[in-house]
């Protein structure tokens, strides 16, 4: 028997024993349909045109990126950060990176052609990027500079070496013996009044700005000296050293406020009336008010003390 009749044989013989049945010829019909609408329904993506300029070939899309003779559109390397601007007439503000602006502000020309102003509504958004430059004159030629033992108001850049003297010490002991943050307190001494000798202070002093806001007073009194009781003779000893942060809340050419708040650290002798800590807050300004007159200097400092 032909082998593809005797299939076909099996194959109903499968069919007719309870097997499935064989798909008909409308279902081999429908099947065909489905698959040739599917097919016509789907036709092949569209080709990219050549674009090509006239006369000319068209080129694969890598050759036009790289056309030298189209000028490439300008890019920015680096995101562009907010830079203050300074008020009309004035140079433009220099804005740095911290370590940029504490570098130039010790060790920076400071010069004063770079001076801008600041106010106090701007005290959180300009000044702490940028180095110091030291202030011009007032108006009339005021000077801004330090005063020993006074308010000054104003921001500077130096160092110093300071000598305070009192005469004769009364029997008020706790009094501040002078107006400054590491000054002695009286000593503790008894006996008559007008017994207790001499005073003698000396300090050194330092200012560093570490931009147009902030700067540090480190004062280090290396001596202090005064009787240790009212008949016997001077000791002297290490004083109390000072570091004052100072914030500048205004800058301009005839007013300066600033406000700071100085913290005495106990590294004296109680003899000589150190060895206490202190917390001094103080504000202080600088005004040229008037053609023809120097500055008014004031502060208002406030001792918190533990002793």
């Amino acid at each position: 028997m032909n082998p593809r009749i005797a299939g076909r044989a099996r194959w109903a013989e499968k069919a007719t024993s309870g097997g499935r049945s064989a798909p008909s010829l409308r279902t081999w019909a429908w099947a065909i349909a489905i698959v040739w609408g599917c097919w016509r329904g789907n036709p092949a993506p569209a080709q990219a045109p050549a674009v090509a300029a006239s006369g000319a070939a068209a080129r694969p899309f890598s050759e036009v990126a790289i056309d030298p003779s189209v000028a490439p559109t300008a890019i920015s390397e680096a995101p562009v950060e907010f830079a203050p601007t300074a008020p009309a007439g004035y140079p433009a503000r220099v804005v740095m990176g911290p370590l940029g602006t504490i570098r130039e502000s010790i060790f920076g020309p400071a010069s004063k052609e770079d001076w801008t102003p600041l106010t106090l509504g701007s005290f959180f958004r300009e000044g702490w990027d940028e180095a110091y430059v030291n202030a011009p004159e007032g108006d009339n030629g005021a000077p801004k500079q330090d005063w020993t033992g006074t308010a000054n108001g104003l921001f500077l850049r130096l160092a110093s070496v300071d000598f305070f003297y009192t005469n004769h010490l009364t029997k008020n002991p706790g009094l501040f013996l002078n107006v400054v943050a590491f000054s002695p307190l009286k000593p503790k001494t008894t006996g008559a009044p007008g017994n207790y000798g001499n005073q003698y202070t000396g300090a050194f002093n330092i200012l560093l700005p570490l931009n147009q806001r902030l700067e540090l007073a480190v004062t280090v009194p290396f001596i202090t000296s005064v009787k240790s009781t009212p008949t016997g003779g001077y000791i002297g000893n290490f004083g109390d050293l000072t570091i004052t942060p100072r914030f500048r809340l205004i800058e301009q050419k005839n007013f300066s406020l600033v406000a700071a708040a100085a913290v005495r650290i106990p590294t004296g002798r109680g003899s000589e009336g150190n060895a206490y800590a202190a917390i001094v807050p103080d504000l202080s300004f600088w005004w040229n008010f008037a053609p023809k007159w120097e500055a008014i200097r004031e502060a208002t400092p406030l001792s918190v003390v533990d002793t």
